[in-house]
């Protein structure tokens, strides 16, 4: 299952696998999957099993997601598709509307085992009016699957001409993985400049344990973050929602894999498993965990305010088992208040987002690798709220100026060198940015959105 956000929008697809009687009658299974579709204002599902008409996969589903959430979610599926009758459809936001659907049908030859299902849909709730979205489910065959995908150059145009539309995304199940694909240069379509892939060859789309790819080849992760408290890995990919008694403020992967947190409030940080349960392993007490990082060599790096707001603050430097291997104290003068966000570029330099006192304005401050101040960046404009702090492969600093829309690149020494993202690229608030190996800056708003971009 993947997911992606088209101006502000969540749009995914999910194989279920034979998703008929057998499964709906799973409540087990039906609750999983309900937890799963209400995430996503538009999901695609491949692989529905219901030739008979009788059991109605989808629409139980709906109705499930309604009974658990509250949410009104409406579904459209194709006819039976290919010799193996498979159905490929749509569960859906209720307030989105569908002003079209076609199976795709290009005349002879036969392009696919199973034509692609295609729907037109409407009053999305953003900037763009309508969108036609292609569900695809390709043979999982190395002598089929490449020529199923370099037909989807067809699919487009056709879409584009019934539809009478630019705005189009193929999703679903492709078998783009190593068992079926082995060589993209035979395979026009991948590097069609009009065509813009959106999930990397990087990203694991698989759930199982095998490492094979069904989509792309696995990433190792480093890193995460998280906004509401949902967990997404510096890959991009959606790890789980916390819900938690306790309001975490800064999440990261430590150098052997565990997760952590800090809570501001209770000057402590932990790690917890996947079923969300806790145990402690620092306490910072007087001061505050603003923020974690886990730097390259694996070591987690902790920001800490002192809680009497006098502004002082301290950097941990710790091991993966939480040995102590330095402790900075930082003084008021030298950060402002903070430090509150902190990274470390690839040049070893500390990056530092601190907050305003009497004296001194929120800021970006740039350290050597023994603390020894070399630059700082104030902003270019009056609004300077900078939230989210990441650095790209070239040493870059990139900073999410969270009341301002905005994402700023910076040199490596807090020099400005440009506007790398602002409200017209549908940024909104944003308050944690994460760059994915293979480039992509993941970014998490106020409202709880993330959204990806091209870098």
């Amino acid at each position: 299952m993947l997911f992606h956000i088209v101006d502000g929008l969540r749009i995914g697809a999910f194989n279920i696998q034979e998703f008929g009687k057998k499964k709906v009658g799973n409540e087990t299974i039906m609750k999983y999957l309900a937890q799963i579709a209400e995430r996503y204002d538009i999901l695609s599902v491949e692989e529905i099993r219901d030739s008979s008409g009788k059991y109605h996969p989808l629409e139980k589903l709906s109705n499930l997601v309604k009974q658990t959430s509250g949410k009104q979610y409406s579904t459209i599926v194709s006819e039976p598709l290919g010799k193996d009758k498979e159905q490929l459809g749509f569960i859906y936001r209720s307030e989105i509307s569908v002003v079209k659907k076609a199976v795709f049908d290009y005349g002879k030859p036969r392009y696919f085992t199973r034509d692609p299902f295609l729907v037109q849909f409407s009053k999305l709730g953003t900037q763009t009016k309508e969108m036609v979205l292609g569900s695809v489910h390709t043979k999982p065959d190395k002598s089929v699957t490449p020529k199923e995908i370099a037909n989807l150059k067809f699919v487009f145009q056709f879409a584009e001409k019934y539809f009478n539309s630019q705005n189009i995304i193929l999703m679903g199940d492709l078998n783009a993985g190593r068992n079926y694909v082995k060589d993209w240069s035979e395979i026009p379509i991948k590097n069609d400049p009009h065509v813009h892939w959106l999930i990397n060859d990087h990203v694991d789309t698989t759930v199982g344990e095998s490492g094979q790819a069904y989509d792309s080849e696995t990433a190792i992760v480093h890193r995460l973050f998280a906004t509401r408290n949902e967990i997404v890995k510096k890959d991009g990919t959606y790890i789980k929602t916390l819900y938690q008694s306790e309001k975490f403020n800064s999440f990261t992967i430590s150098g052997n894999g565990e997760f952590m947190a800090s809570n501001l409030y209770t000057c402590c940080v932990k790690k917890f498993d996947m079923e969300g349960k806790t145990k402690d392993f620092l306490t910072v007490a007087p001061y505050r965990p603003c923020s974690l990082w886990t730097t390259e060599e694996g070591h987690t790096l902790v920001a800490a305010i002192h809680g009497n707001n006098t502004g002082s603050g301290l950097v941990l430097d710790l091991h993966e088992r939480g040995e102590m291997i330095c402790q900075t104290q930082i003084i008021r003068d030298q950060f402002g208040r903070g430090p509150m966000r902190i990274t470390q570029n690839v040049n070893g330099d500390f990056c530092v987002i601190t907050t305003r006192n009497d004296a001194s304005p929120d800021a970006l401050k740039i350290f050597d690798r023994d603390w020894n101040f070399k630059g700082a960046f104030f902003g270019v404009n009056d609004q300077f709220r900078p939230l989210g702090l990441c650095c790209d492969k070239y040493g870059n600093i990139l900073l999410a100026n969270t009341d301002y829309d905005e994402v700023i690149m910076l040199d490596p020494t807090g020099g400005f060198r440009q506007l790398l993202m602002t409200s017209e690229d549908g940024v909104n608030a944003p308050r944690c940015l994460v760059r994915s190996p293979s480039g992509e800056i993941w970014m998490g708003c106020e409202n709880g959105d993330i959204y990806v971009f091209d870098y």
